[in-house]
């Protein structure tokens, strides 16, 4: 065709039906598009499945990546429903909620009991800076207090983000 002469996109309305032409069977809930002309657009066919099309020819390219999908799709249904199905989805999405709040609680204690009394650099020190000077039960409580210091901003952020998608009230 002309376009792809011209490096230019069908117009998507004559691609969807092109597409649709050679696919009656197939019911698509969306479309992807990218900024880049030469990228494929994606129409995707229900929650899981996608299709990619050459956006000059409107020639269907195949499904893409399909165990990458495949591995995102269950990580997703394992973060939100303990990758259960339709009937048990409710009760998997009440247990990361709960799990989500247990989190929270548990990373807002850590902050609790590793504030210090007196804001001393010899008092902070030992929760900031990893120390390699020292052994044994010392070595593991500093590692433990830095790595905790450290890691709760981004364990905060992941923890809210689980409980907004958890609960509305959230």
């Amino acid at each position: 065709p002309e376009a792809e002469q011209d490096g230019n996109r069908l117009p998507l309305d004559q691609l969807l039906a092109e597409v649709q032409a050679a696919n009656p069977d197939t019911e698509f809930s969306g479309v992807n598009l990218q900024s880049d002309p030469s990228a494929p657009v994606i129409l995707q066919i229900g929650r899981r499945d996608q299709m990619l099309v050459h956006p000059w020819t409107g020639a269907v390219l195949g499904a893409g990546a399909e165990r990458t999908q495949a591995f995102f799709q269950f990580n997703l249904r394992l973060h939100r429903w303990l990758a259960l199905e339709e009937p048990m989805r409710d009760v998997g999405k009440q247990v990361t909620g709960v799990a989500s709040i247990l989190f929270l609680i548990l990373v807002l204690s850590g902050i609790w009991i590793w504030w210090p009394r007196s804001w001393r650099w010899r008092n902070v020190r030992n929760s900031l800076i990893l120390r390699r000077d020292i052994k044994g039960k010392a070595r593991d409580w500093n590692w433990h207090n830095v790595m905790g210091f450290w890691t709760s901003p981004l364990l905060l952020i992941v923890i809210l983000t689980g409980l907004i998608m958890s609960y509305p009230w959230a």
